[in-house]
């Protein structure tokens, strides 16, 4: 599991996250992490982390 901490505003960075993940054998998911109560991209991080490009 990934805690990608996530107040960017794009989504290159859990793009990145994602990537590794794929290459680490048990890996199993990712959560969407913020300090700052960034929610603009939450639907779009959502599309990546279901498989979405």
């Amino acid at each position: 599991m990934a805690g990608a901490y996530y107040d960017a505003d794009t989504l290159e960075n859990p793009m990145a996250w994602l990537e590794s993940l794929a290459n680490t054998p048990g890996a199993s998911g990712i959560i969407y992490t913020t300090w700052q109560d960034k929610y603009d991209l939450l639907g779009g991080f959502g599309h990546l982390a279901a498989g979405g490009k």
